[in-house]
C-alpha cells in the first residue's frame, strides 16, 4: 500500500534525534501509527513499551473483537532486502513470548503484526515531515 502524508516525529522531552537510525525508526514507526489508526481502525494503547526483557514498537486493539496487537516496526531506504531479513528468528521468537505473556496478564489474546516500511520520499517542510513510504505489514 502506497502513503503519502504529513507525521510529527518531535519528542516534547527526551533526547534530540542523534542518529539516521533513530530518525528513520521514529519516523516509521509514527507512520505505521498513522496506518494503523486511520488504515485498519485500530486503537494505538501505548508506543514504546519497555517490558523487563523486551520493548514493543506498538500496543494496538481492535476494539470490535478486543483482540491486541504487538506491532514490530521496521523502516528502511535500502530494498534489496527480502522482509524476511529484517527480522531474525530469535527476534521473532521473543516477540511471540511478549504475546503470550501480554496474553497471560490480561486475558485477551494478543497477535505479532510485523510491518515493513519502504521509505521512498523524506521532505521536511514547516507543517512537519511530508513522507512517500510503501507499508507491507505479515503475521508472525
Amino acid at each position: 500500500m502506497e502513503v503519502f502524508c504529513t507525521v510529527d516525529i518531535c519528542r516534547k522531552e527526551g533526547p534530540a534525534l542523534s542518529t539516521e537510525k533513530v530518525f528513520l525508526g521514529r519516523l516509521s514507526e509514527s507512520l505505521v501509527a498513522k496506518y494503523l489508526v486511520q488504515k485498519k481502525s485500530l486503537e494505538l494503547l501505548a508506543r514504546n513499551l519497555h517490558l523487563g526483557w523486551g520493548e514493543v514498537d506498538i500496543l494496538a486493539k481492535d476494539p470490535q473483537t478486543q483482540e491486541r496487537w504487538i506491532v514490530e516496526v521496521r523502516g528502511k531506504r535500502d530494498f534489496s532486502r527480502e522482509p524476511v531479513d529484517w527480522l531474525s528468528a530469535r527476534k521473532i521468537e521473543r516477540l511471540r513470548k511478549l504475546a503470550h505473556y501480554l496474553c497471560l496478564k490480561s486475558g485477551v489474546p494478543h497477535q505479532v503484526l510485523f510491518v515493513q516500511v519502504h521509505l521512498k520520499m523524506i521532505l521536511e517542510k514547516p507543517e512537519g515531515t511530508v513522507v512517500k513510504a510503501s507499508i507491507e505489514e505479515y503475521e508472525v
